[in-house]
């Protein structure tokens, strides 16, 4: 991880030492300080009070040893734009008083202990980055946030949010990367969400309850590089639509209850010849039955992570396999795959079977 900012004289990147220690509270009547950086390093105890600090717009101390709440004399920063504390040891909740950082634009306060809900008051800022995983935050996702007209960018994996997919989300349009994964969230997904979202490129719903088919919409929102819904109950078919996703790279489908009842049911790995870029198809842990389709190897030759295992695949494994010259990993196991191996095992030099 690097800071943000610039070191001084504009020099991006400078290295300086690492600080250890608690925090001096004589540094903080800078009072004309803008950008206060001390991320990366191994300063711990408490926050100090930096209520004196009225022109700070930058507040960095990301990635350090830092104990106990985040104050709420913090909000006195009036100024203040970006609020950057995640890989701490923070705990308590997040104040209500964040609605009075008006200019605040974003939020980083993931991997830490966090508790309590997510504020309403957010709608409040100007926020364009909400990046809040891996605490222990619950409840479900305020409505109060369709108010930010401008987000981009939405982390919230990895905590113990509850409730049906937030449809609050289909009213932000400008969303780019949303993360909802490792929560308790359950329901359908909306059949609209690709519409909604036409700019979407990063979607992460792995590790939830979600249920009923995987929406053919995601196919409009031509931008999408990852999509992962990973351990859910998905069932049905594969959309054929992800063949329109060119930008993809990583498609994560494993371990929910998606089927291939006919051989039309396949289209959708025909389809994903399309998608040049990809790297990784994951459809491990599902109900795919029959033979697999020897137009297989019309995927992309830039493969690199092909999991089918636990299916209920049959028949031999297809020839055209031999094409993905830069497998690292396939995985068949689990199946009930026949015949011999052939002679594409040979063009193979990366992978671990």
């Amino acid at each position: 991880m690097r800071p943000d900012s610039h070191g001084p004289c504009g020099c991006a990147g400078a290295r300086w030492p690492k600080f250890d220690g608690h925090t001096n509270p004589v540094t903080w009547d800078l009072t004309f300080l803008r950008t206060l950086n001390l991320s990366n390093n191994y300063i711990s105890g408490q926050l100090p009070d930096l209520s004196h600090l009225h022109k700070l717009d930058v507040l960095d101390m990301s990635g350090n040893l830092l104990q106990g709440i985040i104050p709420d004399t913090l909000t006195n920063c009036s100024s203040l734009r970006k609020l950057v504390l995640h890989h701490n040891f923070l705990q308590g909740k997040i104040s209500l008083k964040v609605g009075l950082l008006t200019k605040l634009s974003r939020l980083s306060l993931g991997y830490n202990n966090l508790a309590g809900v997510i504020p309403p008051t957010l709608n409040k800022t100007q926020l364009r980055k909400i990046s809040l995983p891996n605490n222990h935050l619950t409840g479900s996702i305020p409505h109060e946030l369709v108010d930010l007209k401008n987000l981009s960018i939405l982390y919230l994996g990895g905590n113990m949010l509850s409730g049906e997919f937030p449809t609050v989300l289909l009213n932000m349009p400008s969303l780019q990367e949303l993360d909802l994964g490792g929560n308790s969230l359950h329901g359908m997904l909306p059949s609209n969400l690709g519409d909604a979202l036409p700019i979407l490129s990063i979607l992460v719903l792995y590790n939830n309850s979600f249920e009923g088919p995987i929406p053919a919409s995601l196919g409009n929102a031509l931008g999408l590089e990852q999509i992962a819904l990973s351990s859910n109950k998905f069932t049905g078919v594969i959309p054929t639509s992800f063949g329109r996703l060119t930008e993809l790279s990583q498609l994560n489908l494993e371990d929910n209850k998606l089927e291939t009842p006919d051989s039309q049911s396949w289209e959708f790995l025909y389809a994903l010849k399309n998608c040049i870029n990809l790297k990784v198809l994951s459809l491990a842990g599902n109900k795919l039955s029959g033979s697999i389709p020897s137009y297989i190897g019309e995927l992309s030759t830039g493969l690199e992570y092909l999991l089918l295992d636990d299916n209920r695949l049959s028949g031999i494994v297809p020839s055209s396999i031999g094409k993905f010259t830069g497998l690292v990993s396939l995985a068949l196991s689990t199946n009930s795959l026949m015949g011999t191996i052939g002679d594409w095992i040979g063009t193979q030099k990366n992978y671990k079977i």
